[in-house]
């Protein structure tokens, strides 16, 4: 494509079925220059015509080094997936939406955007998303029928008082996002990344996040993680969150670094949480919140209020599913500091009946006026074994074991 802005409703497509199309006999659609920014395509979305491009069972077709802007507050898609499209890339390509903070799901104003899709495959890598109220809406059909290996690899991923779910995931499968980088900076209630029904191999990888807010703020929300897949045990395919590094600061917000419910056979390594606030509220959910046969093993929780901010744990950071589906919290290490908030911090909340560990973590408290607990509740069945607790403070209470419970709980 020649350079120049184009801003005709003829440059708005829809692609079908391609004849001849392969993976060795690919469609591309690129700059002549090879630069982004040579080539503009700023085209509104209708309410008929939602995006500038619909791939609508067409395969084996490439956007690349291109730069596509649609900034309708109403209708702002870019990029429609629908049907069963599969193998299609979107490569090196800025991509602009409008500035919203609503918090519908529909996906109006997402810049990619997916809906009763069950195609597979689909590759962006490397381009640059700016605002809109998600990057990414990517929903499959149902509890059988998924949106299957899309594939988000060294994108950078841009909100400026702009969004509310940053990534909308819901009925996916084998998704991976590898190498990205997540910048947020605004006001309102922000997920990051946020997952529904992720199955079979989800993998979250070396991603990093910069997320500043003064409100309520969820970097990673994992929800009901290969429950499908793995409603007849282990398929080999369990879910990883491995090597990111999550950045936020907040001042008067809550701050969830990470929140996990019902995830099967997950394993969390090697993250590092730098969380940060003034008065604001930080919290974990987890790394085991409600899961089964899961393991979090060697990630680091930085978690700081630089003022009157508590720190929490309220659910565990083991907390496992049920009587028989032991989960391992092994070799972590939870630095844990407020300057006169309190830190109420749970380790094992309902151990289950079988194998269970919480064993070999660090755990340092350090305060000020404020009371720290270090809390066991419910362990049952579960073991907690040679983990270092180091609490300093001021003057305020210091728990450093405060057991409680012994009445059986079974999960779900």
């Amino acid at each position: 494509i020649r350079s120049g802005t184009y801003t005709s409703t003829s440059w708005r497509g829809e692609i079908t079925t391609v004849q001849n199309a392969s993976a060795s006999a690919r469609v591309i659609f690129q700059s002549e220059s090879g630069n982004p920014a040579d080539v503009v395509i700023n085209v509104p979305g209708t309410s008929s015509d939602n995006y500038i491009v619909k791939f609508n069972k067409a395969n084996h077709v490439t956007f690349k080094n291109l730069t596509f802007v649609n900034t309708n507050t109403s209708y702002g898609r870019i990029f429609d997936f629908a049907s069963t499209s599969s193998e299609d890339s979107i490569v090196n390509c800025s991509l602009t939406g409008a500035t919203s903070t609503t918090s519908s799901t529909t996906g109006e104003l997402a810049i990619v955007y997916s809906n009763q899709y069950t195609g597979s495959n689909v590759v962006f890598y490397k381009n640059v998303f700016n605002n809109g109220a998600m990057w990414v809406r990517w929903y499959g059909t149902g509890s059988s029928s998924w949106a299957t290996g899309g594939k988000f690899i060294e994108n950078t991923f841009n909100m400026t008082n702009s969004g509310y779910y940053g990534t909308y995931m819901y009925y996916h499968s084998n998704t991976k996002f590898l190498k990205n980088t997540f910048n947020y900076t605004g006001t309102g209630v922000f997920y990051g990344l946020y997952t529904y029904y992720g199955e079979n191999g989800m993998d979250f990888a070396e991603n990093t996040f910069n997320m500043n807010s003064t409100s309520t703020l969820y970097p990673f929300y994992l929800y009901y993680t290969n429950y499908y897949a793995s409603t007849s045990g282990f398929n080999g395919n369990g879910p990883t969150i491995r090597k990111n590094i999550i950045n936020t600061t907040n001042t008067s917000g809550t701050t969830v670094g990470m929140y996990t419910y019902y995830c099967h056979y997950m394993t969390v390594t090697d993250n590092i949480f730098n969380c940060n606030s003034t008065t604001g509220a930080i919290q974990l959910q987890g790394p085991l919140y409600y899961c089964r046969e899961s393991r979090a093993e060697g990630n680091t929780f930085n978690f700081t209020a630089s003022s009157s901010g508590g720190i929490s744990n309220t659910s565990g950071c083991l907390y496992t599913g049920g009587n028989t589906w032991p989960d391992t919290v092994q070799k972590n290490i939870f630095n844990l500091k407020t300057a006169g908030g309190t830190i109420d911090w749970y380790t094992v909340y309902y151990g289950g009946n079988t194998g269970s560990t919480m064993n070999n973590n660090e755990l340092n408290f350090t305060n000020t006026t404020g009371s720290s607990y270090c809390r066991i509740q419910y362990a049952m069945g579960a073991e907690f074994t040679k983990n270092k607790i180091k609490m300093n403070s001021t003057s305020g209470l210091m728990y450093g074991m405060y057991l409680h419970g012994t009445t059986s709980h079974a999960g779900a």
